[in-house]
């Protein structure tokens, strides 16, 4: 997305993709990491409208070639709007995929998005392989 960071409720990216285990170790292993250019969802217009507020944390499968299979969610934020918003941004984003021992390989990340009307929303991966 390509909106004014500071715009109170546009979606632009406050944080970048957070260093597993696997992917502080280096070399042949890391877990599964989001593409840059990967669209943010944006503020519902009526949540923002309500004052609503809220955290959505978001498990992500991810196939071997990098495109997510299945999102659930790990922890909703209490307002479906953000839920839904984050659920549905995140199904079309892309990832590197993790890899283990050189080979692509599907793995979960966890995602983490913050819907704040003070602030733009904001993201944070976390991949766990599996």
């Amino acid at each position: 997305a390509s909106h004014a960071e500071g715009t109170p409720g546009q979606a632009v990216a406050k944080a970048a993709s957070a260093a597993t285990p696997l992917a502080a170790a280096g070399g042949a292993n890391h877990g599964a990491r989001a593409m840059p250019g990967n669209a943010l969802p944006p503020y519902p217009e009526a949540a923002r409208e309500d004052g609503l507020e809220g955290l959505v944390r978001l498990a992500v499968e991810v196939d071997a070639q990098g495109r997510v299979s299945a999102v659930r969610w790990d922890a909703r934020s209490g307002v479906m709007l953000l839920d839904i918003a984050a659920r549905d941004a995140v199904r079309l984003w892309r990832f590197e995929p993790a890899r283990q021992d050189g080979q692509a390989v599907a793995s979960t990340v966890r995602v983490a998005l913050q819907f704040r009307l003070d602030a733009p929303v904001g993201w944070v991966a976390q991949a766990d392989t599996r």
